[in-house]
């Protein structure tokens, strides 16, 4: 009985290194690339719209297609989103001036905007969609020099060698097509902001926003 003893206890201190060697229960596998651990599904990740597509040719058959076909047509002839545009929350923490354009610097913590409204206060929060404009180095009280990601309103200025609406109207009959980004106020208004056409459609993504649920709707005019 000893001697079994004693080879069952052996064994255990012969195997006990290799076991532990086998299992590190603080190792853990690395995280795949862009893995978000507070959203590990991915569901909240934006997804590009697919583009929609307008016929010109059919600008003029009913009063709702001649009336986006003006707001189209404002949107390609006074761009303001680009491709890289957000919508962002911004907290004012200090205005620093103005700037051409009538428009206006702020300070939001780690973060500078360049906003239309001149008339923000400390603490204030205002939503708006921005295009990435560089950086802003600026001097703190202490001496310091900081610098912090800059931001500008998407704000529509006229492209001077737009075409005009003939010219455009001839471009689109010889085959070309054009891109143009807009903003839906409400939100996608297919599933109204939530990116998903819900349980009567399974959760489905919403195909119009590319289950983003994103404002900004992607054109793509064609004769």
């Amino acid at each position: 009985m000893k001697k079994i003893l004693l080879l069952s206890v052996a064994f255990v201190f012969v195997t006990a290194p290799l076991m532990l060697a086998q299992v590190d229960p603080f190792k853990s596998d690395p995280l795949p690339e862009g893995f978000d651990p507070f959203d590990p599904e991915g569901k909240k990740q934006a997804k590009k719209a697919p583009a929609k597509e307008f016929k010109v040719s059919q600008a003029n058959s009913t009063p709702a297609n001649k009336k986006l076909f003006l707001e189209l047509w404002q949107a390609l002839t006074k761009p303001s989103l680009t491709e890289k545009s957000v919508k962002m929350t911004f907290t004012i923490t200090q205005a620093v001036g103005k700037e051409a354009g009538g428009m206006h610097r702020y300070l939001c913590g780690d973060q500078a905007v360049i906003l239309k409204d001149g008339d923000l206060l400390e603490d204030a929060s205002v939503t708006a969609w921005v295009n990435p404009a560089g950086v802003y180095d600026f001097t703190t009280v202490l001496g310091a020099t900081r610098r912090v990601a800059l931001y500008k309103e998407a704000v529509a200025i006229a492209d001077e060698n737009a075409p005009t609406q003939e010219e455009f109207v001839a471009m689109l009959k010889n085959g070309q097509t054009f891109k143009v980004l807009t903003i839906n106020s409400k939100g996608c208004p297919k599933c109204f902001g939530d990116g998903e056409l819900g349980a009567m459609s399974k959760n489905a993504p919403c195909q119009d926003c590319g289950g983003s649920g994103e404002a900004v709707v992607n054109w793509l005019l064609k004769w």
